[in-house]
């Protein structure tokens, strides 16, 4: 038997329910009952027994309960081979408990009915005495599995409603706070917009910093302390200054030794303001961005080099901005054709290798019927550019004019990645300048433009002028690497020792 709406006798009782329309034959069968029964007694008599129609009309003050008891069958009969019969079973039904308001109706009258005590089956309810919290019963046990429930779909309404990754419930600060809020006094509510913008958020950052003191005591690498918001500002250099000294002052002046900036006026206005100030830190010029402008004055200084990259570009270009030109071109290549963001350094290396990597895929690209049919039935521009594509693809002199300038910027592009790495690198600048260099004459001289090496020089040693300050030197002295004898003895690129 089961809790639900309405009493309902199956199919198996219909022969008594014909005889007899009264409903007074229907009295409950209680737990005890059932387990009274004797072991080879049949559930059917049993039940036929305490089913016996009386003339007696039904209470339902004294059975309050028997409206939400359902009998939904009988046990089994003996088996062919003479096992015991099955005793009957008494469960919730699984409706009942999906329904919240029912089932919270059908369990105030359940309470009700013990606080009066109708019926013996009754008194030792879960609902009424308190059993130790480390043995739940299976009724409380169902109860918790439901408000579990309940609150799960809560918790995961919330995180969908406001875009939160499913990451968070592996955070264990997400833990910590559900177990603070389950420690929270009775009616706890969460914090206001206001309160947490405000006053909570001033706090939070105040512990953050408490909890950062031990890190910057023993920190010896790079550490991201904080970013300042500069738009609307004029970048002057009074106002860069500003900001420099008080992180300066934050972090210490003592534990400060120099201060990196870009190469430009403003920025470099802002260092000698530095040094006026802290007379122990040095200012110096970003050797990653000086590098990287390198690029830029090959380009133009070159117009060949400009050219080559300007159609490497437009190839690029053409590709990512026509999807089915650019699904053709994926069936033929693993790789990727690469549109580099302007922020990011040594972009012209970059681009221009990607696109020697997928030489093939590209060629093969081009002669497939499909897209040539492509091409062919574009507008008048898609037809120009397609063609165009195509034609600076096959062609030789391009690929080769490629290959020349990432051979001449292959060193530029290493020491770019070295110096963007972690670790002292001040001392190594010096040596690497050389050596890239003469890296670069190495190529040129034996290649089609070595007429043009001297210029190449020109340019390199004009940045190079520019970021070179006396710490360079000094770092480079300080090296004991450069005093190995073996390694003096080998030889350096550009036909130098």
């Amino acid at each position: 038997m089961v809790f639900g709406k309405r009493p309902r006798v199956e199919e198996d009782f219909s022969s008594i329910q014909e005889d007899n329309d009264d409903d007074s034959w229907m009295h409950e069968v209680d737990a005890q009952n059932l387990e009274d029964m004797d072991e080879g007694e049949d559930i059917d008599s049993q039940i036929l027994k305490t089913s016996k129609p009386s003339n007696k009309q039904f209470d339902p003050q004294s059975k309050p309960l028997l409206d939400e008891v359902i009998l939904i069958g009988a046990a089994q009969g003996k088996n062919p081979g003479g096992a015991k019969r099955k005793k009957a079973q008494i469960q919730w039904c699984s409706a009942l408990l999906k329904n919240r308001e029912e089932y919270e109706r059908v369990r105030k009258k359940v309470h009700d009915a013990e606080k009066v005590g109708v019926s013996l089956s009754l008194k030792n309810s879960t609902l009424i005495r308190r059993h130790a919290p480390s043995i739940p019963g299976a009724i409380e046990s169902a109860f918790g599995i439901t408000e579990r429930d309940a609150v799960d779909v809560k918790v995961l309404r919330a995180l969908c409603a406001n875009g939160i990754p499913f990451n968070v419930l592996r955070n264990p600060q997400f833990h910590e706070m559900v177990s603070a809020i389950n420690r929270a006094p009775k009616g706890y509510k969460a914090p206001s917009f206001e309160k947490s913008r405000t006053t909570l958020l001033d706090e939070m950052k105040r512990n953050v910093k408490k909890e950062m003191h031990p890190v910057k005591d023993t920190c010896h690498g790079a550490m991201f302390l904080y970013a300042e918001d500069f738009e609307g500002i004029e970048k002057s250099g009074a106002a860069i200054a500003e900001l420099l000294l008080k992180a300066i002052e934050e972090v210490g002046p003592t534990n400060v030794l120099q201060v990196v900036t870009d190469n430009a006026a403003n920025c470099k206005l802002a260092g000698k303001e530095v040094e006026k100030v802290h007379k122990h830190i040095f200012w110096l010029p970003c050797v990653v961005h000086t590098l990287n402008l390198i690029f830029k004055d090959l380009a133009k200084g070159f117009e060949w080099f400009q050219n080559t990259y300007k159609r490497g570009k437009a190839i690029v270009k053409y590709f990512l901005n026509h999807t089915h030109k650019l699904a053709m071109f994926r069936a033929q290549s693993k790789l990727e054709l690469l549109k580099v963001a302007k922020t990011r350094f040594a972009s012209h290396y970059i681009l221009l290798k990607r696109l020697i990597d997928c030489r093939e895929a590209l060629a093969t690209t081009i002669v497939l019927k499909t897209w040539k049919d492509l091409v062919k039935n574009g507008d008048e521009h898609t037809r120009k550019m397609g063609a165009l594509v195509a034609q600076t693809i096959s062609i030789e002199d391009f690929l080769e004019d490629v290959d020349s300038i990432l051979a001449i910027a292959k060193p530029i592009y290493f020491l770019i990645k070295f110096c963007d790495g972690d670790g002292p690198k001040m001392g190594e600048i010096y040596e690497r300048m050389d050596n890239m260099l003469g890296e670069i004459k190495d190529f040129m001289k034996k290649g089609n433009h070595c007429d043009k090496y001297p210029k190449v020089e020109e340019i390199v040693l004009k940045r190079w002028e520019k970021m070179n300050i006396q710490m360079h030197c000094l770092r480079f002295a300080l090296t004991p690497r450069f005093y190995d004898p073996r390694y003096l003895a080998m030889p350096a690129p550009g036909g130098t020792v």
